[in-house]
């Protein structure tokens, strides 16, 4: 129990959890610092009394699970990162109020699960999802049609091998996955029944050493020194540096990933496609320079610079910005317009620091990424970068987004305040087609 994650299930998805496990002597105790382990580590997940070596005195294991302590992975990420390429299957898995006996099943390639699998069965084209539970019969039928197509490797972990006998299948242990994967979070905590006196005592220490100070300071000259301090702190305060959750907030509100594509929206059905001659090339956005936006063109043969350059002057007036340029390079064959970029969002304008706590949480962290896997199929995950003891980000891209996918998108994108674009690249191609590369972060 202290050795591998909890499984949950969320939206249809599993995922793996790390639990803080606290060790307490009694039913008693657990009582009487219920309300501490809430107030320091949220909602209590589990509890278990374990009778160790059928003594009479009984342990009790609480399970929390906390942001700093903690972490969430979709189990189906941790089985792909772990196994490279290939189908997992178990049937160890359970699902409360389930009679008939399931197999989970994952499909993974390149170290990623696959949201969507395309495949052909006899006639017709379908489309699978690559992590799912299923009955014994749709297992066999979905591997019977998967082998036929592509070649793989089987891993299974199950309890019974003798009902989908498989050959050539790998035995993996999934225990064991999760134990190697996650097992660095997790921890064992013995709590004090006696922090009540621990935390009197400090009060006390914190009291009289507060007196005695005073105590000493009571001639005049402390007024001066008092005043002096105020001083400081006053000049300190105003070249104190914004709180993380500021900074978060102040990010949404410039590089929201919904906002963003919005104004690109509203930017390109004003775009010249061609300047004097000049195709365009590319429309590029960076995080980094939030109110700019990057225009490459290039030239087709024989077409004039001077022209090329008045007219993208009059698109800078356009879109007025300091920092504004014009740049050829390329042996004069390549044009680089730096604009303006303005941006404008009702639902992100109105979104105030205090929202913060429910747009940015570990819940609504693993709601985005499974909003992602039902509804898109070429995305990545990337690494997740802690912020500070409460904040982390997870990076995300998304390739080959065609209109219909970037309509979904937009959307996916408004029903989530904690998507942020970083880095969004648009090429056009001879007729003009757009296609998009997105790079962003999702806040938990």
């Amino acid at each position: 129990m202290m050795t591998k994650a909890q499984l949950v299930k969320l939206q249809g998805k599993l995922f793996a959890i790390n639990l803080t496990w606290f060790e307490l002597n009694s039913k008693k105790q657990l009582q009487h610092t219920t309300k501490l382990l809430k107030a320091n580590y949220g909602v209590l997940s589990s509890s278990t009394i374990i009778d160790q070596d059928k003594l009479k005195q009984k342990k009790i294991l609480v399970g929390l699970a906390t942001k700093q302590l903690s972490a969430c992975y979709s189990l189906a990420s941790v089985i792909a990162n772990k196994l490279k390429d290939g189908i997992f299957i178990t049937d160890k898995i359970s699902i409360a109020n389930q009679q008939d006996q399931l197999y989970w099943l994952c499909i993974f390639k390149d170290k990623q699960p696959l949201a969507k699998v395309v495949l052909k069965d006899n006639t017709k084209t379908i489309s699978v999802d690559g992590d799912q539970f299923l009955n014994l019969a749709q297992v066999k039928h979905l591997l019977d049609v998967y082998t036929k197509q592509y070649h793989t490797s089987i891993f299974i972990d199950l309890n019974n091998q003798h009902n989908l006998n498989i050959d050539s299948a790998t035995d993996i242990v999934l225990d064991e996955i999760l134990q190697s994967k996650l097992s660095s979070k997790y921890l064992i905590q013995k709590i004090n029944r006696d922090y009540r006196i621990f935390i009197l005592l400090s009060i006390i220490v914190i009291i009289g050493t507060t007196a005695i100070f005073f105590y000493k300071q009571h001639q005049q000259a402390i007024h001066k020194q008092l005043l002096a301090k105020q001083q400081q702190l006053i000049a300190f305060q105003k070249k104190a540096q914004p709180t993380t959750q500021e900074q978060i907030y102040k990010d949404i509100q410039i590089n929201h990933l919904g906002m963003v594509l919005n104004s690109f929206n509203q930017f390109l059905t004003q775009l010249p496609v061609v300047i004097a001659g000049w195709n365009i090339h590319s429309v590029s956005y960076n995080s980094a320079e939030p109110d700019l936006l990057e225009l490459i063109y290039q030239a087709n043969f024989g077409m004039n610079i001077l022209t090329a350059k008045n007219e993208a002057t009059k698109l800078i007036a356009l879109y007025p910005h300091q920092q504004a340029s014009i740049e050829f390079s390329n042996n004069n064959q390549t044009m680089l317009i730096r604009l303006a970029f303005a941006k404008q969002d009702s639902q992100i304008d109105k979104l105030e620091l205090n929202d913060l706590n429910q747009a940015i949480s570990t819940e609504q962290g693993i709601a985005t990424i499974a909003d992602v896997q039902a509804n898109f199929l070429e995305y990545n995950l990337g690494k997740i970068i802690a912020i500070d003891e409460k904040y982390s980000k997870q990076e995300i891209s998304f390739n080959n987004i065609n209109s219909l996918i970037f309509e979904n998108l937009k959307a996916l994108a408004q029903r989530h305040s904690n998507l942020i674009a970083n880095v969004i690249t648009i090429t056009f191609d001879n007729n003009f087609n757009l296609g998009w590369s997105i790079k962003g972060n999702i806040y938990a």
